[in-house]
């Protein structure tokens, strides 16, 4: 794996990149370039429909929008903001009320359960947030 120079051969270089791959012992972060170039301005408008109770951190939020938009691209802010307003409608309990990064992915069971989307799919099928009822926006 050295040649006579005591320089790594590319052999080495190689073997070394498979190591470092099996003994990783951090999962890579997810990155945001799936959030679009304007996405702090929408995190904000997320957390802001929450009330401060219930609000996550802006990183906790980044890093499960991240994850939600690599298994389904096709979601845009508008659905997000749409459907969040859909289920705080039907909640109108703050005790029940799951907090701003529990709707986005919590893990039950150690599955991925991605709340949003299910909400996202009901505004989709043409439900619209719940009119008999005032809508708070927190800020």
């Amino acid at each position: 794996m050295l040649n006579d120079t005591i320089n790594i051969t590319q052999e080495g270089e190689q073997i070394l990149t498979i190591l470092e791959e099996l003994f990783r012992k951090t999962k890579p972060k997810e990155g945001v370039e799936n959030l679009g170039t304007d996405y702090l301005t929408k995190i904000k408008e997320y957390r802001d429909l929450f009330p401060p109770n219930k609000k996550s951190s802006t990183s906790e939020i980044i890093s499960k929008f991240s994850q939600l938009l690599n298994k389904q691209p096709d979601i845009t802010w508008n659905d997000v903001i749409e459907a969040t307003k859909l289920y705080l409608s039907e909640q109108q309990d703050d005790k029940y009320r799951m907090k701003a990064g529990n709707f986005i992915k919590v893990q039950r069971g150690g599955n991925d359960i991605y709340t949003l989307s299910e909400f996202i799919e009901r505004i989709k099928e043409g439900e619209k947030e719940q009119s008999k009822t005032s809508f708070i926006k927190y800020g």
